[in-house]
């Protein structure tokens, strides 16, 4: 990949993650906020204490409440949004976009409705660019800021550039794989966090670490027979993008989706737990819907998620 600039829409606590992670190799990275606030504080005191606490920008990252600024001039536009927002913001995006970007998606949902994918979200709303990729892994925002080893998964359209976009990201402490199966890569994200909930809703219960291996192993059964009836590999769920990010997201003090969970427990409706959450989006929750419209058609038995749906709704 080249040095031009990389454009990054959203400032959430994964997307500056990422974003910083790109800026504090060299590159020049210019991040897209809908909160004018965030924008200033990144620009004058490189810093984005509402979503990335104690974390230290570097100067070349900065940040814009204009998407035509922004966008000029990229190379790779990275999309770290809410899924349910995602087609929105890629649909006002579009018509600043040359065709040759590279548009790569960090969020890890499905659409509530469509049932569709984050980067089938940005091909039916991108129309005129042909590259999209998803980042995706058991990535929790606060420790790959500090440097603990960790590992991701690049998956894209085109087989071609999956090594230079491997090579833009991998970093001595967040290495980075090559994966083709994009389908896979994304229902593996998406789903996971449906699980964490219930992981969570069983820490808020109390339960121990024999309840939760019970759960996840059943859990990593259902991903699989959902996620390979939607057109993913299953070796895919059973690796990094998989069961690696299911047991991290299930188990982390900040996974939004597990604290969901244990909030659920704590303040008996979903409401409350979300309230709990300070603004921050658990895409459980309405990966949590879709993905029982998508059990439903394809008549699957799935306890666990089922079992959760009920919880929810």
């Amino acid at each position: 990949m080249s040095e031009n600039r990389i454009s990054v829409l959203g400032a959430g606590a994964w997307a500056s993650t990422v974003a910083w992670l790109l800026a504090q190799s060299g590159r020049s990275v210019l991040v897209w906020a809908r909160e004018p606030e965030v924008v200033r504080e990144i620009n004058a005191e490189h810093t984005n204490r509402r979503y990335l606490p104690e974390a230290s920008l570097p100067a070349t990252l900065r940040a814009s409440e204009s998407l035509t600024e922004t966008l000029t001039g990229s190379e790779v536009v990275l999309f770290g949004l809410p899924v349910q927002s995602l087609r929105d913001v890629a649909r006002q995006a579009a018509p600043h976009l040359r065709g040759n970007e590279i548009i790569i998606n960090l969020g890890k949902a499905l659409e509530h409705g469509s049932f569709a994918r984050p980067a089938q979200i940005l091909q039916q709303e991108i129309r005129q660019c042909q590259v999209f990729g998803t980042l995706s892994g058991p990535n929790i925002a606060q420790e790959v800021y500090r440097r603990v080893p960790s590992k991701a998964v690049i998956a894209c359209t085109d087989f071609m550039k999956l090594d230079g976009l491997r090579q833009m990201f991998d970093q001595e402490f967040y290495r980075v794989s090559t994966n083709p199966d994009l389908t896979g890569v994304e229902l593996a994200g998406a789903l996971k966090n449906v699980y964490a909930i219930m992981a969570g809703i069983g820490d808020g219960l109390g339960f121990g670490e024999n309840t939760k291996g019970a759960l996840l192993s059943r859990a990593l059964n259902e991903m699989v027979k959902v996620g390979t009836l939607m057109g993913g590999n299953r070796d895919t769920f059973y690796g990094i993008a998989g069961a690696g990010d299911l047991f991290a997201t299930a188990s982390s003090p900040h996974s939004r989706n597990r604290r969901l969970g244990e909030a659920l427990v704590k303040t008996g409706s979903l409401e409350a737990a979300t309230k709990s959450l300070a603004g921050r989006v658990a895409e459980g929750i309405e990966t949590t819907r879709a993905l029982q419209a998508v059990r439903e058609k394809l008549k699957l038995e799935m306890p666990v998620a089922e079992e959760l749906y009920d919880i929810l709704f």
